[in-house]
C-alpha cells in the first residue's frame, strides 16, 4: 500500500519538470488520483482533501484553458 505513495509522489514532483502548464497540470491530476487512493487506503483525510482539492483546481483550469483556445479560433 505505501507503494501507492511512493508512485504518486514521484508522479506528483516529475509534474514539475513539465515545460507546458498543460502537461504539468495533467500528470499533476493523476498524481493527485493516485494520492486519493492511497489517503482512502489508509484512511487519511487529510491526504484525501488537499489532493482532492489540488485536481478540483487542475481541472478547471485545464477547462478554462481548453474554452479559451477554441474561443481564440
Amino acid at each position: 500500500m505505501e507503494i501507492l505513495g511512493y508512485i504518486a509522489t514521484v508522479i506528483v514532483l516529475s509534474s514539475f519538470l513539465m515545460k507546458k502548464m498543460t502537461n504539468l497540470r495533467v500528470l499533476n491530476s493523476i498524481g493527485a488520483c493516485l494520492f486519493i487512493v492511497y489517503g482512502l487506503l489508509i484512511s487519511s483525510g487529510p491526504v484525501v482533501l488537499t489532493n482532492s482539492l489540488i485536481l478540483s483546481i487542475n481541472v478547471i483550469k485545464l477547462v478554462q484553458d481548453e474554452l479559451e483556445r477554441k474561443h481564440k479560433h
